[in-house]
C-alpha cells in the first residue's frame, strides 16, 4: 500500500485482491479512529472518472420528449429549468403507471405547487427538500440526475466497478496501467462539520435518502446519495460542475477550521484483479441474486460465474450428478 499525506483526500494503491478485501473490512486499521460505520462508498469502473453526477457531465440531454436540453446549461437557473422538466416526465409516467411516488403526491399536480416550487427554489435554492424523495428514485433507476450514488457495504461498491470492468472480453485482458477505483467518504464529517447551514461557511453536500421500502433493490445495495446544494445567491451564476473531490479539496484550501484525518480515500485498483474479486465477492454473498432480488438477480449471479478467474468446485447438490439412462 502507498497513500498520501498532509492531504483531505487519502489514496490506497492496491495490487492484490485480498489486500483490498482487507483494507475495506471493519477490522482494517483505516477505520480504528473512525469506525467503517460511518462512510459511504462509490465505485467507478475508469480511474480518469471524474465524481460529477449525470446531469451534469458533457453532453447528456435532459428530457426524453419536449424540448429536451444538452448539459450542462450555461447558468444554474437554466440547468435546474431542464433538470425539473426531466423530474415532471419521471414524476407523470411513475403516476401513470400506478406507482407509489415518493414524498409529497401533489407535487407537481397543480399550478399552485408549481408556483410554490418557483417560491422555494428562489429562497431555498436547489435540490429543495421535498424534491429530495423523488431524486433519489430517479437516480436509483438511471435517470439522470444531479446525484452521487453510493453505499453503505464497501464490498457493493467494488461489485458495481468490476461489472463495467468485465462488461466486455477486451477488459479482461487489461495490462496493469488500467485501473478502477473505490471511492470512500466520510459521511459523519459531511452531515456534522460540513453540512450547509449555520453562521459560518459550510461544504455545500447535501447527503439524500429514499425510501427503502418500496425499493427492494435500493435496500439491498444499502443506497444513499450526495448532491451539491446550490444557493439563491448562486442560481444566475454559471453552473457549478466540479466533482466531488475538487470540491472537498477547495473546501479546505478556504477553511481555517481543518480536519485531522482525510475525509476522502481513493481505492486505486488494477482492473486484472477484477475476476478474482468478483468470485471472491460472490463468497461473500454480494452477486447479482443478492443485490437485484428477484428471478433476474438469479440469472445474472449464475451468468457472472463465467467471468470468474477459476471455476467453481462442485456443490454437494451436484456430487453423484442427475443421470438419464438412456
Amino acid at each position: 500500500m502507498t497513500e498520501q499525506h498532509g492531504n483531505p483526500i487519502k489514496e490506497v494503491k492496491i495490487n492484490k485482491a485480498q489486500e483490498l478485501l482487507h483494507y475495506l473490512s471493519a477490522e482494517s486499521e483505516l477505520w480504528q479512529k473512525k469506525s467503517r460505520h460511518f462512510w459511504v462508498f462509490r465505485g467507478v469502473s475508469d480511474s480518469q472518472y471524474k465524481l460529477i453526477p449525470t446531469a451534469l457531465r458533457d453532453g447528456v440531454s435532459l428530457g426524453y420528449t419536449f424540448d429536451p436540453k444538452k448539459c450542462p446549461q450555461e447558468t444554474n437557473i437554466l440547468q435546474i429549468e431542464a433538470e425539473l422538466k426531466r423530474l415532471q416526465e419521471f414524476y407523470w409516467e411513475v403516476d401513470s403507471q400506478g406507482l407509489t411516488v415518493p414524498g409529497s403526491p401533489n407535487l407537481l399536480r397543480t399550478p399552485k405547487n408549481w408556483e410554490k416550487i418557483q417560491r422555494s427554489i428562489k429562497t431555498e435554492g436547489w435540490p429543495i427538500d421535498d424534491f429530495l424523495p423523488l431524486l433519489a428514485l430517479a437516480q436509483h433507476y438511471g435517470i439522470p440526475t444531479r446525484l452521487l450514488d453510493w453505499t453503505e457495504h464497501p464490498l457493493v461498491a467494488i461489485y458495481f466497478a468490476i461489472k463495467k470492468v468485465l462488461k466486455s472480453d477486451s477488459t479482461r485482458k487489461s495490462n496493469d496501467k488500467d485501473k478502477f477505483v473505490i471511492w470512500a467518504l466520510d459521511l459523519d464529517w459531511v452531515i456534522n462539520k460540513a453540512f450547509p447551514g449555520g453562521q459560518t461557511k459550510k461544504l455545500s453536500i447535501y447527503v439524500v435518502t429514499a425510501p427503502r421500502a418500496s425499493n427492494p433493490n435500493l435496500h439491498a445495495q444499502k443506497g444513499i446519495f450526495t448532491t451539491e446544494h446550490i444557493t439563491p445567491e448562486e442560481l444566475a451564476k454559471k453552473t457549478n460542475k466540479q466533482p466531488l473531490d475538487k470540491i472537498v479539496i477547495k473546501y479546505f484550501q478556504n477553511n481555517t477550521d481543518q480536519h485531522n484525518e482525510p475525509v476522502m480515500i481513493r481505492f486505486l485498483v488494477p482492473n486484472f484483479l477484477a475476476p478474482k474479486l468478483l468470485r471472491l465477492l460472490h463468497y461473500e454473498n454480494i452477486n447479482g441474486a443478492t443485490l437485484y432480488p428477484g428471478y433476474n438477480g438469479i440469472a445474472k449471479a449464475l451468468q457472472e460465474r463465467e467471468l470468474w478467474d477459476k471455476k467453481e468446485h462442485i456443490t454437494y447438490w451436484f456430487r453423484g450428478g442427475l443421470k438419464l439412462d438412456i
